[in-house]
């Protein structure tokens, strides 16, 4: 779908705060001490682009900015809610636009790093509402639009995500694994040159039985 064309105060928004002495007062107005402490204002400076989704356009202005924090480069991301009510989704709309704006500057950054370790940039975001309901109603929590907030929170948060190394389980473990112990091994071994006496090792074991018995419904 085309983007809907911004109103009059949306454009007026937007091209204020694409002004970069403008947006330094509004950062400097709106940003919690400790960021402000950390930030090289003289490295303040627009970037292309807007990361809402066509079909929200009508309801969300970004503005992005790159900047210095103390000598590592990120940004500061503007998003105004400018839709007459207000969107309980949006932490979960942020965040996604968040990961829109890490992924192009995976994109435009080529990292001369020996690991993925500190690629990416922080990004601060502020959300900037002026709707018609005062206060703003709802949580900018992203964990309160699940119904399990603490599990949520420790699993997206507390911990590094899970990882299945099938690399380093021994094919003994592998085969205890039931009906899912074939697709595992096959793919534990798959770049091995000798490709069959792993299929005939999988089929000492009755392994390829289990799967011939799933694909027949049995």
């Amino acid at each position: 779908p085309k983007k809907q064309p911004l109103s009059l105060h949306d454009k007026f928004f937007k091209a204020s705060m694409q002004d970069s002495l403008i947006a330094r007062d509004f950062f400097k107005a709106h940003l919690p001490e400790h960021i402000q402490r950390v930030i090289d204002w003289k490295s303040l400076t627009l970037q292309s682009g807007s990361f809402v989704d066509d079909d929200y356009a009508a309801a969300y202005t970004d503005v992005l900015y790159k900047v210095n924090y103390s000598t590592e480069p990120g940004y500061l991301y503007v998003l105004s809610e400018h839709q007459s009510t207000p969107d309980r989704l949006m932490p979960f709309r942020l965040w996604s636009y968040l990961c829109k704006i890490w992924d192009r500057h995976l994109k435009q950054v080529k990292s001369n790093r020996k690991d993925d370790r500190g690629v990416l940039p922080l990004i601060y975001p502020v959300t900037l509402y002026h709707g018609k309901r005062s206060p703003y109603p709802f949580s900018m929590d992203l964990f309160d639009l699940f119904q399990q907030k603490a599990l949520a929170r420790k699993v997206l948060l507390y911990q590094p995500f899970p990882l299945i190394d099938l690399t380093v389980i021994p094919d003994d473990v592998l085969t205890q694994h039931g009906y899912v112990a074939a697709m595992e091994l096959l793919q534990k071994h798959v770049y091995k040159r000798d490709f069959l006496p792993i299929i005939n090792w999988l089929a000492q074991r009755g392994l390829l039985q289990l799967v011939r018995t799933l694909d027949h419904g049995e």
